[in-house]
């Protein structure tokens, strides 16, 4: 089957272009057999194929008419009448006469035939459509009347005359009347009048197709039922002589169609499907699924709908969950919105407090509402009680967080886990691009952090690709850092160029705090789990082309400081961590580094901004603590004032995700214990001589440096003036001090 023929409703006629999959060649055969029958037993008959919407009964009546006249001689003249593409009572009756006159050879043979078919269609079409078979126009039409009067003739008359006509050819005439079951209960009621009364003609044959059950139920409504269900079925088989059901859609054939349908779009769409994901499409169809593919008619309809949305969205979603959301999309629209209503919710971005509580009696309670609260959900989306378990397992499958809402268990979100599941609608970066089928302008795709991965590792940091990747770092990091870390594997000669983007990126952010997904904090935790990727010698040749410039040391210090530790949080919460071997070598290269650039920059690496060097300089003594606290204490040996220093250990909090900017002072100031001796009591009494202190401090001061020296030197006269005292003291024999 071609591409495109899932996009549409056509029918199989059994040839190479459209091929009868389910093998109902036979059958058609078998109809024509019993049509061939019937003509020898009567000269006039109704048949009827009854069998469910998009069973496939159309396609039945094609290869039916192909058995019967695919041969050169054959008696049969086949025409189609759809009375459900006429608008109105008048239009189809003068169609039915119409289709039955064309349906005629050509020839004088069946003049006189085809002139009494039209007489017999003028006497019973109503008089403005009786006007068309006469050939006259509007200002004609009381002459036709006078005319029809004089002559005499009645309708039972017309309909003698025609059956005379007709007896006298040779060839039989097969009406085939398809989807009966979409009229309305008038429409209906007149077809089957014409069929049954007015139609019945010598040498023509009906052959009717509908769903039985929906034709039922138009005719329970009719006037000439009732709503009684008995006289209904009697009305239908005084009409029909002969019933044949279309063979039901065995798990076989239905299984053939769903298979070649999926294998179409594999190979229509390049798609590479994993053995994971092939077993997530089979658990949802056996489970849920399969019962509501019951006919060729929707195992179509929903592999086109596939066929016909993946192109804009096939690399940038993951499969399974494309197939089932399409199915739900399809079947239970309602319950599809629901997803859509409640986003958060079901990707479990904002998950209930109570999925973090233990089970007490109270919290096993509350969540028994919750879950009771989504099947008043389901409810309201219209999924009726028979289809409700199937919808809450597609939805569960697909969704963990509503699999636990909705039987009140506990749930931890991936992403507090740790564990990203990549290109999943659970996942909430992917989650609209399976109901906007594109993906979100604010979002980049896969494709473009693919391309710019490759720009990378030829050393291309001007390709547009790689130009996005940064754009959208600066936007939206915790995103685009979760596909680059997805993609690295795929193109592994990416160390040193990847961090080279992720340095400049991370220099041009305005250093902020946040408790969560802060952009500074997910780029330098990303840069060190790149290089926990690499093999040694790569991530050590990495991190000493880093540490050449001082963006590049402030990229990676976070990351040598855990590994300095021995706890890798930011690397993956729920396991505990292999460190590499050479996470030591890693550590002595920062510590180097940070120890040349303190050397180089003197007293003025406290220079402004304030926090920079003081943050290089906390990070240097987890690294190194023996190195840090030497270059203090060297910085006071060196005779230059050490008064910028002093200033830098003063405290500073900044808001969340407030620029440090706003930030303001704490009264206090880095351990004076320590800080005094490392540096030299004499060398912070010259730096303080002549500056005044407070004699009590608020605990909070705006950030500037007349403040942050006031702080300093308040705290330091304090300490060295107890200091003073304290040698003052005279000690007893014991030690004690004496009063």
């Amino acid at each position: 089957m071609g591409h495109g023929e899932y996009l549409d409703d056509t029918s199989v006629d059994g040839s190479e272009e459209r091929p009868d999959l389910l093998g109902r060649r036979p059958f058609a055969e078998h109809i024509a057999k019993v049509l061939s029958q019937v003509r020898r037993q009567s000269e006039s008959s109704v048949i009827a194929l009854v069998g469910p919407w998009g069973s496939g009964k159309t396609s039945v009546l094609e290869m039916t008419e192909h058995a019967l006249t695919k041969k050169p001689k054959s008696a049969w003249i086949v025409t189609w009448f759809n009375p459900w593409a006429y608008s109105d009572i008048e239009s189809l009756l003068v169609g039915f006469f119409a289709e039955l006159r064309r349906a005629m050879p050509e020839g004088k043979r069946w003049n006189t035939t085809r002139q009494r078919l039209s007489s017999l269609g003028a006497a019973v079409t109503p008089l403005a459509g009786a006007a068309q078979f006469a050939g006259i126009n509007g200002t004609d039409i009381a002459k036709h009347v006078q005319k029809v009067i004089d002559s005499g003739l009645s309708a039972t008359a017309t309909h003698a005359k025609a059956e005379q006509a007709l007896s006298k050819q040779d060839r039989p005439i097969l009406v085939i009347l398809d989807d009966l079951d979409r009229l309305e209960a008038d429409e209906l009621l007149l077809v089957l009048k014409l069929v049954r009364m007015i139609g019945r003609l010598p040498n023509v044959y009906y052959l009717l197709s509908y769903d039985e059950q929906t034709l039922m139920d138009v005719l329970f409504d009719s006037a000439i039922v009732g709503q009684k269900g008995d006289r209904a079925r009697d009305f239908l088989e005084k009409l029909v002589q002969v019933k044949l059901d279309l063979p039901v859609l065995r798990n076989y054939q239905r299984n053939q169609l769903l298979e070649a349908g999926i294998n179409h779009l594999l190979r229509q769409h390049d798609i590479d499907l994993s053995e994971e994901q092939a077993e997530r499409v089979r658990a949802s169809l056996e489970a849920h699924l399969l019962y509501r593919l019951a006919s060729p008619r929707s195992i179509r309809r929903l592999i086109g709908q596939l066929d016909a949305m993946l192109p804009a969205v096939q690399d940038e979603i993951d499969f399974a969950d494309f197939f089932i959301l399409t199915w739900l999309r399809l079947e239970e629209s309602g319950a599809y919105q629901m997803l859509v209503d409640h986003r958060d919710a079901v990707v479990g971005a904002k998950p209930s407090v109570l999925s973090f509580l233990n089970d007490t009696p109270e919290v096993k309670q509350n969540r028994q509402k919750m879950a009771d609260t989504w099947r008043e959900r389901l409810v309201r989306a219209g999924v009726e009680e028979a289809n409700r378990d199937d919808v809450e397992g597609v939805i569960s499958q697909i969704f963990p967080a509503y699999d636990a809402e909705t039987k009140a268990r506990r749930f931890i979100p991936e992403h507090v886990k740790g564990v990203a599941s990549l290109r999943r609608a659970r996942n909430p970066h992917y989650f609209d691009r399976y109901f906007a089928f594109d993906v979100p302008g604010e979002d980049l795709r896969d494709a473009v952090a693919r391309q710019a991965l490759a720009a990378l590792a030829a050393d291309d940091h001007s390709d547009e690709n790689v130009l996005a990747v940064r754009k959208s770092l600066t936007t939206d990091a915790d995103r685009v850092i979760e596909k680059l870390e997805m993609l690295l594997p795929e193109v592994p000669d990416t160390a040193i160029p990847l961090l080279i983007l992720l340095r400049d990126v991370r220099a041009s952010l305005p250093r902020t705090t946040r408790l969560f997904r802060d952009p500074v904090t997910l780029i330098e935790s990303f840069a060190m789990r790149s290089l926990m990727k690499r093999d040694s010698s790569t991530a050590l040749a990495s991190i000493e082309a880093m540490c050449a410039t001082l963006e590049g040391v402030d990229l990676l210090l976070p990351g040598l400081e855990t590994l300095s530790r021995g706890k890798a949080s930011w690397y993956d919460d729920t396991r505990e961590p292999s460190f590499p071997d050479w996470a030591g070598d890693a550590v002595a290269i920062g510590a180097r580094a940070l120890a040349q650039w303190f050397a180089t920059m003197g007293i003025d690496a406290f220079a402004a901004p304030t926090d920079a060097g003081l943050i290089r300089w906390y990070s240097w003594r987890r690294l190194d603590s023996r190195g840090a606290f030497g270059w203090l204490e060297g910085m006071g040996r060196q005779g230059r004032s050490v008064l910028p220093i002093l200033e830098a250990f003063v405290s500073e909090s900044t808001l969340m995700g407030v620029a440090r900017k706003s930030s303001h002072l704490n009264s206090d100031l880095y351990p004076v214990d320590i800080l005094v001796p490392s540096l030299g009591e004499e060398a912070v009494r010259a730096a303080i001589s002549d500056l005044p202190a407070a004699l009590s401090l608020p605990e909070r001061m705006e950030s500037n440096s007349e403040n942050r020296r006031l702080i300093a030197v308040t705290h330091l006269r304090q300490f060295l003036d107890e200091h003073v005292e304290q040698k003052a003291e005279p000690a007893g024999d014991n030690g004690a001090s004496v009063s």
